[in-house]
C-alpha cells in the first residue's frame, strides 16, 4: 500500500506523465481510511480462501482431509465475524499512519425511517 501511494504521489507531482497526473490525483483522493479498512478486511478473508484452495488442489488429498479443511475454513470465517473488527481497525490505523492518511472514520448519516402506506 505504501509503495502504491508513493508511486501515485510521484506521478501526480510530475507533469511529464501527462494525463496520468490527473488520474493519479483522482486515485489518491479515493484512498482514505475506509478504503484501507475494506482492503485489509478482504485481504484477510481472501487469504483464508486462497490457502484452502491451494491445499484442495493437491492430487493426493483425501475426502476426509478435504472436509476437515473446509470445516476449518468455516470456523475461521465465523471467528473473524464474531470477533468483530478490532484487529482490522488496528491494522488499518497502522497502515494509515505509515502513509499519512487520516485515521478518522467518517460518521454515517442516520437513516431516515421508512414511511409505510396504510
Amino acid at each position: 500500500m505504501k509503495y502504491v501511494i508513493q508511486a501515485l504521489q510521484h506521478i501526480s507531482e510530475n507533469s511529464e506523465f501527462g494525463d496520468g497526473v490527473s488520474s493519479a490525483q483522482s486515485l489518491l483522493s479515493l484512498i482514505n481510511v475506509e478504503f484501507v479498512y475494506i482492503l485489509i478486511m478482504w485481504d484477510s478473508i481472501l487469504n483464508q480462501f486462497y490457502r484452502v484452495n491451494i491445499t484442495l488442489q493437491k492430487l493426493n488429498i483425501s475426502i476426509y482431509n478435504a472436509s476437515k479443511i473446509m470445516m476449518g475454513l468455516k470456523n475461521t470465517l465465523e471467528e473473524m465475524r464474531n470477533e468483530g473488527s478490532e484487529n482490522i481497525k488496528l491494522l488499518t490505523n497502522n497502515v494509515c499512519n505509515e502513509v499519512e492518511i487520516s485515521t478518522i472514520f467518517k460518521s454515517k448519516s442516520p437513516k431516515k425511517p421508512k414511511h409505510t402506506q396504510h
